[in-house]
């Protein structure tokens, strides 16, 4: 998910760079055309607009958000806040990368542990030898912020 997120930051760094050099945007509009990109997302995903502290409590504590009702939901969530941090990032929009990766590395980890455990559940009926959905975000909350950091130093 991070190479993902780095090289989707890459990408709308180099598509703004783009329209300020090639069309002639001046470099105070393209942070505005990043917010009217991020407000389309929202209307489809609202969570995408802010840090998600809530959601990374809720899935810590229960394995799944409650705002986001399964696991399809949480997945799409996922995806959406990756694009949405990468556009802020890749329009200069003011605003951090932490408060996001750690949304992202929890219900990331969270999927992971829940489709694991179904999978080995219907495999082998019975064995629970897998951890809760909860340790599985945990991990990725600490190894996605750490990932993230690593990779944007490339």
């Amino acid at each position: 998910m991070s190479v993902a997120f780095t090289r989707l930051v890459t990408w709308f760094t180099l598509m703004f760079d783009c329209l300020k050099g090639k069309i002639g945007i001046p470099v105070s509009v393209t942070p505005a055309i990043g917010a009217l990109l991020l407000g389309l997302i929202a209307l489809q995903y609202p969570g995408v607009l802010y840090w998600g502290f809530t959601n990374v409590n809720e899935i810590l504590q229960t394995g799944v958000a409650a705002t986001a009702p399964g696991q399809g939901l949480l997945a799409q969530l996922t995806v959406a806040k990756i694009i949405a941090s990468a556009l802020c990032k890749g329009s200069g929009l003011v605003g951090g990368l932490y408060a996001p990766s750690l949304f992202i590395g929890a219900a990331g980890g969270a999927l992971y542990g829940s489709i694991v455990g179904k999978g080995i559940n219907a495999a082998l009926p019975g064995h629970n030898a897998i951890a809760h959905p909860q340790a599985y975000a945990l991990v990725c909350v600490l190894g996605y912020s750490d990932l993230l950091k690593r990779t944007a130093a490339w």
